[in-house]
């Protein structure tokens, strides 16, 4: 087809040399501004980065230092012996001055060599001996619990930072030091004889360290964190918000981007998020080593890439410059060649438009054909409910021509109950604005009637007033018939549903029958016979006794042959129960319930693992019992037997298999094998009635499964059945 666009057709005439050349100039000068920006933007962040990276690390290698620092100090102390000698005394001389002056001496030198905020000295009875500052006395409750933890272990203790109880705002980080006396020739023991309280003043040292930063920023700051239960609480006073150690606290969400919450739940190295402030940064997080606090570097985003906002725009405008003067060189090149393209594009303008009118007029038959030779009705209503428009099938259906239809009202051709639908119906459509599947009878001009399906959608103008409807019909004749058809059939299948409940009703009652009355034959058969036996056994003679031996062997024969009938036709009715089955459990219960039948046989079973199934328990019980039940039976002339058990899944189906060394079977009878009362083996050499094999195929079969056989002569036999995969059931 043609361009039918007369300034697409101009701008194609025009030069395309000038055009490349200016598009490639201006791509050409925005991507090196880009690249250029670009650039300066990674490196920027890679340096903001590595900065981050080396005062994270630098400032936890500080912090640990003088963690590191205040347990030297408390384990300098702890094997002091001024100290333990002159506790020593003094708990020997409670008044003894000179033990008091030493004590004070050496209180004073660590208070003022270690910078403690104050020392204190309690005796085993949890007694204040002496403090430094001598005025500042008091002791907390936590305090007090460590005091006497210390003395109870004899070990140095810390106390994290936290705010004092007794001085409020104060935070303190608290160090137990035990006094342990030495061992003498009588007592080789060392006991707890005090405790000495260093409380350390993190403001003095800890909170200037971390809140330092080595160069010029306006944003960058270290934050000391740790993890309190289900929150992440700030130690030390932040840059931009005061007053907050150990008071800010956040609740641990599970998705957050705050890196001090990051920090506690075991995120490492550089990361991005927002910060208490709720701006973005970009941060250094990680853990302080030997201490239970984690320490967050980090700096605005703003200020890294504040630097490039101006460089951004001052190349923009350069770009912009030289961009637009590129334009004007191509533009005035281009302008020359203005006036006889422009002559030309308006002859062919008129060309276009005579050919975009005669395509037009072909669209408009088109879609006048498509209107009027769908397969459905299509008309259009007014607000009175008269035909403004109708196509051509709609007319066909009602045997009317066009112009007797226009002007028309619809409800003229409605039958009398589909005037009444109509009636309440058409002014919802015209509020609501549509309607779907209305079921409606409409009548042709010959009186004769047929059904429709109708759906509509009103078309209004801008104030929302109700202008004409566009409306479908479709001809539902042909699916009323198919649905009384179907009414038919329905009918037809609810009558033969009753037809097989009698007939299941009757199978009941022939195996109650059989149950109860060719049972009662069968058991006085075999009572009298057994009375015979026991009783009457010396009047007969060698013929006599083995006739009746035959007789009673015959009736228990025949008792098994109908119980077993029976099993076979119960298990045809059986409400089936299915559940997630353990079939490795399963097997070893069967095999467990099949092992007295052995008599001292030597039988190998080789069980491998076994996917789950999904089926009646019960009912694969069975299954198992007489695959292996026939296994041990026709392998009864091996010497070892052997019989392995084996699954797999295969698609769609799980597959088991029960395999044996026994007498095998000629393949040629295999379709056989599961029929009722089928045997390829005398009841002399091997016992059955012949129902085991057809119970199994019943079984599976209700599973919506498949059982098959294989087999030689003297080799063995194997004998396989599937279960449907389910899957999402019961946790499957």
């Amino acid at each position: 087809m043609k361009n039918e666009n007369p300034s697409g057709e101009f701008s194609n005439r025009l030069s395309k040399a000038y055009v490349t050349a200016f598009l490639l100039l201006a791509i050409g000068i925005g991507a090196i501004g880009y690249f250029h920006l670009e650039d300066h933007s990674m490196k920027s962040r890679i340096s903001a980065e590595e900065e981050l990276s080396t005062i994270g690390k630098l400032k936890a290698k500080e912090i640990v230092t003088w963690y590191s620092d205040q347990l030297d100090h408390a384990n300098y102390l702890y094997n002091s012996p001024s100290i333990i000698k002159a506790m020593m005394h003094l708990k020997e001389n409670p008044s003894e001055l000179e033990s008091i002056g030493v004590i004070k001496e050496r209180m004073a030198s660590i208070h003022r060599n270690f910078h403690c905020n104050r020392v204190l000295l309690f005796d085993s009875s949890l007694r204040l001996v002496y403090s430094f500052p001598e005025d500042k006395t008091w002791t907390g409750p936590t305090s007090k619990k460590f005091i006497a933890d210390t003395l109870r272990e004899g070990k140095i203790m810390v106390s994290d930072l936290h705010l004092s109880k007794m001085v409020p705002g104060t935070v303190d980080m608290d160090i137990f030091v035990p006094i342990v006396s030495e061992k003498t020739v009588s007592d080789q023991t060392r006991k707890s004889v005090g405790v000495l309280m260093l409380e350390i003043n993190p403001h003095e040292f800890l909170f200037p360290l971390i809140q330092s930063w080595p160069t010029a920023s306006k944003s960058a700051e270290t934050l000391l964190v740790r993890k309190e239960g289900d929150e992440v609480v700030f130690l030390n006073e932040l840059r931009h918000r005061k007053d907050t150690a150990l008071k800010l606290r956040f609740p641990i969400a599970e998705k957050s981007n705050l890196p001090a919450q990051m920090a506690v739940t075991g995120k490492k190295g550089i990361i991005e998020g927002l910060d208490y402030r709720g701006v973005d940064v970009i941060a250094d997080i990680g853990p302080v080593p030997g201490t239970p606090w984690f320490l967050v570097s980090k700096v605005d985003e703003d200020e890294i890439y504040s630097p490039l906002k101006k460089e951004a725009g001052i190349t923009v405008v350069l770009i912009m410059i030289l961009i637009f003067s590129t334009a004007l060189g191509v533009g005035f090149l281009w302008k020359q060649r203005d006036a006889e393209l422009l002559r030309k594009s308006r002859d062919e303008l008129e060309r276009r438009v005579i050919e975009r009118t005669v395509a037009l007029e072909r669209s408009l038959k088109e879609i006048s054909d498509l209107y009027n030779n769908a397969p459905c009705g299509y008309h259009s209503l007014d607000k009175d409910g008269k035909f403004v428009m109708v196509n051509d099938t709609e007319l066909k259906w009602l045997g009317y021509a066009k112009e007797e239809m226009i002007g028309k009202k619809i409800f003229d051709i409605f039958t009398p109950k589909s005037q009444k639908i109509f009636q309440v119906e058409f002014p919802q459509f015209k509020e609501k604005g549509y309607v779907k599947d209305l079921d409606l009878e409409l009548i042709r001009k010959d009186g004769s009637m047929f059904p429709i399906i109708l759906n509509a959608t009103a078309l209004k103008d801008t104030e929302g007033n109700y202008m004409m409807s566009r409306s479908t019909t479709v001809d539902i004749t042909e699916r009323k018939r198919i649905g009384k058809e179907l009414e038919k059939l329905n009918r037809s299948l609810k009558l033969r549903t009753e037809e097989l409940e009698a007939v299941n009703r009757e199978l009941e009652a022939f195996s109650y029958s059989v149950s109860h009355d060719l049972k009662a034959p069968l058991r006085s058969v075999d009572g009298f016979s057994r009375i015979l036996e026991e009783d009457y056994a010396g009047k007969f003679d060698d013929e006599g006794r083995r006739l009746l031996k035959v007789i009673r062997d015959s009736a228990k024969d025949m008792g098994q042959l109908i119980s077993d009938l029976l099993d076979f036709s119960r298990m045809s009715r059986k409400d089936l129960h299915k559940t997630n089955i353990n079939m490795n459990d399963l097997v070893r219960e069967s095999y467990s319930k099949l092992e007295n039948e052995l008599k001292g046989r030597v039988v190998s079973l080789d069980l491998r693992e076994l996917p789950e199934a999904f089926g009646d328990y019960a009912m694969i019980h069975e299954v198992f019992a007489n695959l292996i039940a026939n296994a041990f039976k026709f392998t009864r002339h091996a010497k070892v037997a052997l019989v392995k058990v084996e699954g797999r899944t295969e698609g769609d189906e799980v597959i088991f298999t029960v395999r044996d060394n026994g007498v095998g079977f000629d393949m040629e009878y295999k379709d056989k094998l599961f029929c009722v009362f089928q045997r390829l083996h005398s009841a002399a050499e091997f016992e059955g009635t012949g129902i085991g094999l057809a119970l199994v195929q019943r079984i599976i079969q209700r599973h919506g499964g498949r059982v098959w056989a294989e087999g030689k002569i003297g080799e063995g036999a194997e004998f396989s059945f599937s279960l449907p995969v389910v899957v999402n059931k019961q946790g499957m």
